[in-house]
């Protein structure tokens, strides 16, 4: 199997022009503000953080009671490309910060990287690129959310590699290419899940498997991080790789502060976060402390119960 990292080492060869920057370092941990959260209004704790659960994370293919929200069941290992040597650095041991800050395992120095930020300069020129030469790397994706990704207005484009695993954290079921591993493949569907007479056994909360994200990737063009610092830009892309964003409504509505919609906030015309928010770690924090065998709608609840209790642990 060709790693992920020899794809993207070959691509930015074939298709950056990396423009050094002024260097910058950053603190290898996330700094998190020691601030009161302050739920106001008549919507109850419960009701934001069900919000912004719903408003950041993509919807589980399959639905809540058939699907589950993907996250890193290996360490995290960020690889950043794209701007000068020492700030590229830098920038993943601030990604690595983040992570650690949400209690999500990291991978030790010269781990192999699996969360890849990359500043480009055209985004569309990019994906299209890699849908040409190095097809690989979108493992599962569909074609139509290629395609959506190389329509879309940017500046960011981004996509994870996900696969079915045992739930006890066994080998792969399902490979990110949609192969199933010898052992199971004669208890395995076309859609990559287990028949109705093993599904027959199991509750609506309990899953014989978990999805798990093998690879993250983000590309970040140029021109959109003007006047962004760099706790910005590596706290942006540390939360929305280390979740299947998508961000609705809801994120805002909730009244819930997050670095992910950094910038949506800027062409509205509004303040971004400065960094990773409480919020953001909390959400971080949930997601990957829930167990690894239930199902979506399990997991949701896990997750606005664990936030909640944080709310109301703050001091």
């Amino acid at each position: 199997m060709v790693s992920h990292f020899s794809f993207f080492l070959t691509v930015l060869i074939a298709i950056l022009m990396i423009a050094p920057e002024k260097d910058v370092l950053l603190s290898g941990e996330a700094a998190v503000e020691d601030d009161t959260i302050i739920v106001t209004g008549e919507r109850t704790v419960q009701e934001i953080a069900g919000g912004f659960v719903d408003g950041t994370i993509a919807a589980p293919k399959g639905g809540r009671f058939e699907g589950q929200y993907a996250r890193f069941n290996s360490p995290v290992c960020p690889a950043f490309y794209g701007l000068s040597e020492k700030t590229d650095r830098a920038m993943e041991r601030r990604i690595a910060g983040v992570a650690k800050a949400a209690g999500i395992a990291t991978g030790r120095a010269n781990c192999k990287p699996n969360l890849f930020v990359v500043v480009i300069d055209d985004g569309p020129g990019a994906i299209d690129i890699l849908r040409k030469r190095h097809h690989r790397i979108f493992g599962s994706l569909p074609i139509y959310q290629r395609d959506r990704l190389v329509k879309s207005n940017g500046p960011v484009y981004g996509w994870k590699a996900v696969s079915a695993s045992e739930a006890s954290g066994g080998s792969p079921i399902i490979d990110d290419k949609g192969a199933a591993s010898p052992a199971v493949v004669d208890a395995i569907d076309q859609q990559g899940q287990l028949p109705s007479a093993v599904r027959g056994r199991q509750s609506l909360i309990k899953k014989a498997v978990q999805q798990s994200m093998n690879a993250a990737y983000l590309l970040i063009e140029r021109k959109a991080l003007a006047d962004l610092t760099l706790v910005q830009i590596a706290d942006f892309a540390a939360v929305y790789s280390l979740i299947e964003v998508d961000i609705k409504s809801g994120a805002s509505e909730a009244g819930a502060e997050t670095v992910l919609t950094l910038f949506e906030d800027r062409k509205a015309g509004r303040q971004p976060e400065d960094s990773v928010t409480e919020w953001d770690l909390m959400l971080l924090h949930a997601l990957y402390s829930t167990p690894a065998d239930i199902s979506a709608q399990a997991q949701r609840s896990a997750m606005i119960t664990t936030i909640v209790n944080e709310i109301q642990k703050a001091p």
